[in-house]
C-alpha cells in the first residue's frame, strides 16, 4: 500500500533537468491580495516544464499568471507551485509550471 507522503512525493517530482539561468521576463496577473499587476522580473532556475522567478508581489499558489519575454516573442500561462518569502529582500521565489506544452522556451 503506498502512503500518501509516497504519492505526494511523486507527484511533485520534477520532470527533467534544471538549469540555474537569469532571463529576464515580464509576469502579469492578479495577486494574492486580487490586484493586477504586471513586473519586470527574471527566473532563477528553469526547467523544459517551468522554473522559478522572484517577484515582489505575494502570489496564491495554484494561481494562473503570464510570464513573457520582454520582446513578447515568447509567452504562456504558467501556475505557481510553490512560493517562498525572502526576508532580507522583501521578495518572494515563485516554482511554476506550464499549463500546457509550449514552444520557444529555453529548454526543449
Amino acid at each position: 500500500m503506498m502512503s500518501s507522503n509516497t504519492s505526494s512525493s511523486a507527484r511533485n517530482r520534477r520532470q527533467g533537468p534544471r538549469r540555474f539561468l537569469k532571463l529576464k521576463i515580464v509576469v502579469e496577473g492578479t495577486d494574492a491580495l486580487g490586484e493586477k499587476f504586471r513586473e519586470e522580473t527574471e527566473t532563477r532556475v528553469v526547467s523544459k516544464d517551468g522554473g522559478l522567478f522572484t517577484t515582489a508581489r505575494r502570489l496564491r499558489i495554484g494561481s494562473n499568471v503570464r510570464l513573457m519575454t520582454p520582446d513578447g516573442k515568447f509567452s504562456a500561462e504558467v501556475v505557481i507551485r510553490n512560493s517562498r518569502h525572502d526576508a532580507p529582500t522583501g521578495t518572494y521565489g515563485c516554482g511554476f509550471c506550464f499549463t500546457e506544452p509550449v514552444r520557444g522556451w529555453v529548454l526543449r
